[in-house]
């Protein structure tokens, strides 16, 4: 294929295509051996192994036991951002709750003191992750039930949007309750809100006695 290729880039002089594919076989063999001195092992060979936490396992040396771990956590999470990303639902804080926390209960699974240097740091630095992602959970939920008398309605929005994502089919006469709900819900705070406005403005205008 290669030589098919050069043909068509030279297509008047048979002897210069075959030089030039000559050429390119030899540069890309030392190409090859150059990488291979530079990382100071031959072609082909592997990373040297050491035996993993005595399970039997081995992974490359220099590499931690819970990288695997880490990835899979991290994929996994992604997986749950996409799926349950409706902001302070009270649900995506049920689920996350519950990711996290079955994480904290593998990582107490781990033999910490026979695991690598490389393995301990990651250790630790996933269990503050976990940690500190339970502890944002825990002020999400505080600030949500702090502005649910600003926003009596929003759970009514969230319940649409998390409706929509779980394709349930849509109980028209339900919705319609829900929306005349949610615009009695906005009335009433609107004449709330104007109220105290103008409460604020003639508090402001009256003088003060002498």
């Amino acid at each position: 294929m290669t030589n098919r290729f050069v043909k068509l880039a030279f297509p008047g002089d048979a002897r210069v295509a075959s030089a030039v594919l000559v050429a390119t076989l030899v540069a890309a063999l030392v190409a090859s051996s150059a990488l291979s001195a530079s990382l100071g092992q031959p072609l082909g060979a592997q990373a040297p192994l050491r035996a993993a936490g005595g399970g039997g396992m081995t992974i490359p040396v220099g590499a931690s036991e819970l990288r695997d771990s880490v990835s899979l956590f991290t994929n996994d999470r992604a997986a749950l951002m996409r799926r349950w990303n409706v902001e302070y639902s009270t649900a995506r804080r049920a689920r996350f709750k519950a990711f996290y926390e079955d994480w904290r209960a593998r990582l107490t699974r781990v033999d910490f003191d026979r695991m690598s240097q490389e393995g301990k740091i990651d250790y630790i630095l996933l269990d503050t992750r976990l940690r500190s992602e339970l502890d944002q959970l825990r002020r999400e939920e505080k600030l949500a039930s702090d502005m649910k008398p600003l926003v009596p309605f929003a759970d009514i929005i969230t319940e649409f949007d998390e409706a929509r994502r779980r394709f349930d089919a849509v109980d028209g006469q339900r919705s319609g309750h829900q929306l005349a709900d949610l615009a009695t819900l906005v009335d009433s705070l609107t004449r709330m809100t104007r109220a105290k406005q103008a409460a604020s403005i003639t508090l402001a205008a009256t003088p003060a006695p002498d």
